[in-house]
C-alpha cells in the first residue's frame, strides 16, 4: 500500500507469508520499476529480510501499534510482576515520541527500566509462560528501537501499518461474509479485481 494515498500497490494470494513467496513477489515488483524508499512492517522478519534483500538501502520502519499490542499481550491484561508493569507503561508511550529529543528520552527510559528491573528479570525462568513472555517483551523493545522512529526524519514514512491492516480486513470480509458462496477460483479473481480497482 502507498502510504501517501492509502491505495494498494500490489498484492498476492499465498498459503503462507514465507521467504519464497515474498521474494518472488517483491522481485517481480522491482522488475516493474517499483523502488520504495521505506517500508513500514509489523516486524515479521520474513518480510523485513525480503524487503532488504530486494532493496538493500530501504528503510524498515517498525509499526508502533504492533509493538504496543505485542508487548501488552505478552505481559497480560493485569501484569503480575513489576518489570512487566514497567515495560507495559513504556509501550503505552511509544507513539507519543514526536521530536528527536523525545527519541533519546524514550531510549534512556527503556535503559533505566531494564536496569532498574535487572534482578527480577534475571530471576525469571525461560520455561515459565508469563516470565518468559516478559523477557520476550524486553527483547522486542531492544531489537525494535533502532527501527522505530524513522518517521520523524521523513514525514512520508508512516509509523503504523493500520491503514493496510484496515484494508486487509476488507479482503477478509469479502471471503468470510459478503461473498461466502464464491468458489475458490472466483473468490481469488474477485480479490485480484478489488486490488486492481482500488489501486
Amino acid at each position: 500500500m502507498d502510504a501517501t494515498t492509502n491505495k494498494p500497490v500490489s498484492g498476492i494470494i499465498a498459503k503462507a507469508e514465507n521467504q519464497t513467496n515474498m521474494m518472488s513477489w517483491l522481485d517481480s515488483l522491482k522488475q516493474q520499476g517499483l523502488n520504495p524508499v521505506a517500508v513500514t512492517t509489523d516486524g515479521k522478519q520474513t518480510a523485513v529480510r525480503a524487503f532488504r534483500s530486494v532493496w538493500p538501502s530501504i528503510i524498515t520502519q517498525r509499526c508502533l501499534f504492533h509493538i504496543k499490542l505485542q508487548i501488552q499481550a505478552w505481559v497480560r491484561a493485569k501484569p503480575k510482576y513489576e518489570s512487566s508493569k514497567a515495560i507495559a507503561r513504556l509501550a503505552g508511550k511509544i507513539d507519543q515520541v514526536k521530536t528527536r529529543s523525545d527519541i533519546e528520552d524514550f531510549k534512556d527510559e527503556y535503559s533505566r527500566t531494564r536496569v532498574g528491573h535487572k534482578d527480577e528479570l534475571n530471576s525469571f525462568k525461560s520455561d515459565h509462560p508469563i516470565q518468559s513472555d516478559t523477557l520476550r517483551a524486553y527483547s522486542l523493545f531492544k531489537n525494535a528501537l533502532p527501527y522505530c522512529f524513522f518517521y520523524l526524519e521523513d514525514t512520508s514514512i508512516v509509523h503504523t501499518s493500520n491503514a493496510l491492516e484496515g484494508y486487509f480486513k476488507q479482503i477478509q470480509n469479502i471471503k468470510g461474509f459478503k461473498h461466502c458462496g464464491l468458489t475458490e477460483d472466483h473468490l481469488f479473481r474477485f480479490i485480484v479485481w478489488k486490488l486492481y480497482f482500488d489501486g
